[in-house]
């Protein structure tokens, strides 16, 4: 079967983490690997071709696709030659920091004919996957609406590299981190959003970031929506990151905890039953990004789309972008 010479854009944590991931994944093969001043140093200690810049990396005809994991802002500067040239993409979370990033990178995957997935690996994490089955299956009767959260203690400190940088990291934590839970959200209802009111700020933070914040969706099923994000709690805090759900149904009610654990109770018997415990998996990490990757290179390999489409990954920015216009004007924003 044919293997996939892959390359990465970036050389910074999430290098690393695509790296591990990729060469545990059959057919794949990491080859490149450009942009970032630490990309260099990791080719040779990695012996792979170092590349000077995306353009360099969509001209080489020796690489088949690329994983962007480049600053936010420029993921689509960096993934549309690519595209253009014919490789498949992967690009990091959030897809971009706007709609219009996101439709040009949707256009050029188009024209090319080539994948684009989007990585919001928590669709792979265990817990969060496993509630997505157990709503499929009707475990809980029909889905009415769920209560996220995504906290953190501590502080935001500017200057602390191009996190704190609103050119490329985006406006703050909502569009950075918390694109993720609204994804999952769409992704756990099974339907667009209608319509977001939200509220967002800077707290504990000298970096001009927004980093907490409220909002509310509505979908165009009916069902409904609470997130709380806050990356500046006073510590210390509700725990080193609480990133869980209540998800609420006709019958019964899920407690999903993303990075350790899963509850369901059913009716008739309305008690809680665990069935999942993340303790029993210690590289539950590396299985999450395994599983992301091993979509991407199949994907591909079968001639079909990804799981995570550029669609699915315009549509958080779209729900993100309502957001901050809702807390900007203090009005709800209606989407659909």
């Amino acid at each position: 079967m044919l293997e996939l010479r892959i390359g990465i854009l970036g050389a910074g944590n999430m290098f690393d983490t695509h790296l591990r991931a990729l060469s545990a994944t059959p057919h794949a093969r990491v080859v490149a690997i450009g942009c970032g001043t630490r990309a260099a140093k990791k080719a040779d200690a990695h012996d792979l071709i170092w590349v000077e810049s995306a353009r360099a990396m969509a001209d080489r005809n020796d690489i088949d696709a690329v994983v962007v994991t480049t600053p936010h802002a420029l993921h689509a500067v960096h993934a549309i030659p690519c595209l253009r040239s014919g490789k498949h993409v992967l690009v990091e979370k959030p897809m971009d920091v706007s709609t219009a990033a996101c439709d040009r990178m949707i256009d050029a995957a188009r024209e090319a004919g080539v994948n684009l997935m989007v990585a919001h690996s928590h669709r792979y994490w265990p817990a969060g996957r496993l509630a997505k089955s157990l709503i499929q299956d009707g475990a809980i009767g029909e889905l009415t609406m769920v209560r996220d959260t995504l906290v953190t203690a501590g502080s935001l400190q500017g200057g602390a590299g191009w996190h704190t940088d609103p050119s490329l990291t985006g406006r703050g934590l909502l569009i950075g981190y918390g694109c993720h839970v609204v994804d999952r959200l769409r992704w756990w209802f099974g339907s667009e959003c209608e319509s977001v009111f939200a509220n967002h700020f800077r707290f504990r933070t000298d970096a001009g970031l927004e980093t907490a914040g409220m909002m509310q969706l509505r979908f165009v099923s009916g069902a409904i929506a609470h997130f709380w994000w806050n990356q500046c709690t006073p510590p210390p805090g509700f725990g080193d990151m609480v990133c869980s759900a209540e998800i609420v149904g006709t019958e019964g009610i899920i407690d999903c905890h993303t990075y350790s654990r899963l509850r369901i109770a059913r009716q008739p018997a309305g008690e809680w039953e665990l069935v999942y415990d993340q303790t029993q998996f210690p590289d539950a990490r590396d299985r999450t990004f395994q599983a992301q990757a091993q979509e991407f290179v199949t994907s591909i390999l079968d001639g079909r789309p990804p799981e995570i489409t550029g669609t699915d990954g315009r549509a958080a920015v779209e729900i993100i972008e309502a957001a901050y216009q809702s807390s900007d004007t203090g009005t709800s924003v209606r989407i659909r």
